[in-house]
């Protein structure tokens, strides 16, 4: 997938605006016609995946699945079904789960969200320190801000006497 990925920053690199904004879409139907025909496959195959998990995720109520939900389903707000793994690669419907796989999509969870607080706290303290340069120039970009926070945060240099 290496070839991918240069394949990709190729392309984003290409159709990256001066604001620095891409169209993902864009960029996606580029790449598409740069691919062979086994990478496209691959990448379709993940994109269904994540599809029929939302399917079984939310819309999933085959004949099966409802006449079960509507009767012993208490939990509305529940989803349908759950990934047993991270890359998504095994979904189940959950009122097949047992307790030992419903623990396993808890646990699923509190990683996603725990990797994500630590993500918005990065974030947030970024924001924080770059406040005092964003209130005096609010049209400032992240990267404009950041030269300012290093320029004002160098070590002075004493001259040598």
């Amino acid at each position: 997938m290496s070839r991918l990925n240069d394949l990709i920053a190729q392309v984003v690199e290409e159709t990256m605006s001066a604001q620095g904004t891409v169209s993902a879409r864009a960029c996606a139907l580029k790449v598409v016609g740069m691919l062979e025909d086994d990478v496209v496959s691959h990448l379709a195959c993940g994109e269904l995946r994540k599809r029929i998990k939302a399917f079984l995720e939310k819309a999933g109520k085959s004949a099966k699945t409802a006449s079960a939900a509507q009767s012993s389903f208490p939990f509305p707000d529940i989803r349908l079904a759950h990934a047993l793994d991270t890359e998504e690669r095994v979904i189940k419907l959950t009122q097949d789960m047992t307790a030992d796989e419903f623990d396993r999509v808890i646990a699923i969870r509190e990683q996603s969200i725990k990797a994500d607080a630590i993500y918005l706290n990065k974030l947030k303290s970024a924001r924080s320190e770059l406040a005092p340069f964003w209130a005096e120039h609010p049209e400032w970009t992240f990267a404009a801000a950041c030269e300012a926070f290093v320029e004002a945060n160098e070590p002075k240099h004493q001259a040598a006497e």
